[in-house]
């Protein structure tokens, strides 16, 4: 397998695997039960994959910079918070403060797995 598909293909299941906990225990946190924590799962496979692959290719490949990286992270992480807020509203009855609960669960996880990338590299 190709070394970047393969360092890919990694990157993408670990992110998810832990978003996917720290998210998970956040909602539960939260007071989320049954069909919303079921819609939080979903929510997170539909919209990490991609912010990773976007992630990836935006910082690594178009703007190695660290500057214009910084930028580019937070303005996808924006979108997922966003993405996500919408899907939340959506089923209204399972979420009464989706863009509070959005930010929140995205905020834990990025500060989360940031301190976590910086324990691993060091």
């Amino acid at each position: 397998m190709n070394p970047f598909l393969r360092f890919l293909v990694l990157s993408l299941s670990i992110s998810l695997g832990l978003t996917l906990a720290i998210e998970i225990i956040g909602a539960l946190i939260a007071g989320k039960r049954g069909r919303a924590l079921v819609i939080v799962l979903l929510v997170n496979v539909l919209t990490n994959p991609p912010a990773v692959l976007a992630s990836v290719c935006i910082t690594g490949l178009l703007f190695p910079l660290p500057a214009v990286e910084k930028l580019c992270i937070l303005a996808i992480e924006a979108a997922v918070v966003c993405v996500e807020a919408l899907v939340y509203r959506s089923w209204w009855e399972y979420f009464w403060h989706p863009w509070r609960l959005s930010l929140a669960l995205n905020a834990a996880s990025f500060v989360l797995g940031t301190l976590m990338q910086l324990l691993i590299l060091f």
